[in-house]
This record gives C-alpha cells, structure tokens and sequence, in this order.
C-alpha cells in the first residue's frame, strides 16, 4: 500500500504476522514488532536503531561493531568491537572494562 504525504514522499507499509513494516525513499525501513512492542529502524548507512517500548531503552547498533546503549534513567552504555564496555551514569561517573 503507498500513501503520498503532504511533502510529496511516498512510503510503502506492509503488516503481517505482528510485524508493520514502513519503507521511505531514501532507504530507511522501519520494522515494528507488536507483541514485542519494539521498534527496529535501520538506514542506509547501516546504522541500526532498537527502541523497546517497555523498558524505554533505546540501542544504536553502529556498522563496525559498537553498540551505545540508552536507559531511561540517563545512563549510556558503549560496548565497543573490540568488548570493552564504558558506561556513563546520569550523575557523571564513568565505570570502563571487560564483562
């Protein structure tokens, strides 16, 4: 099914099974999972971002391996390729290391 917006982009969406899936022009798809209740956007860089609703974590899945992890309390979590990990809290402090 297309529909055109008011600024003249179309997009395609498609349901089955659970999964809604929404295609822009420019190369982002974004899948939402209904009984998950969790939203999956990648783009044409090959960034992927995973946003679950409830937990309100957002993770950003980068093309090289790293991962930034966002809770809802303000920490940011990194794990990096090569697994080391760096979290910053919502008061400042910054714990690194291996798990």
């Amino acid at each position: 099914q297309q529909r055109r917006y008011q600024e003249g982009i179309r997009r395609g969406e498609k349901k089955r099974g659970g999964k809604k899936t929404q295609t822009y022009p420019r190369g982002k798809v974004v899948y939402y999972y209904s009984q998950a209740k969790t939203r999956h956007t990648t783009y044409p860089d090959g960034v992927q971002v995973f946003e679950f609703e409830s937990s309100q974590q957002v993770e950003r899945h980068f093309p090289d391996g790293m991962k930034e992890i966002a809770f809802p309390d303000g920490t940011l979590k990194y794990i990096y390729p090569d697994g080391e990990e760096e979290s910053i809290f919502a008061d400042g402090t910054v714990q690194r290391g291996r798990p």
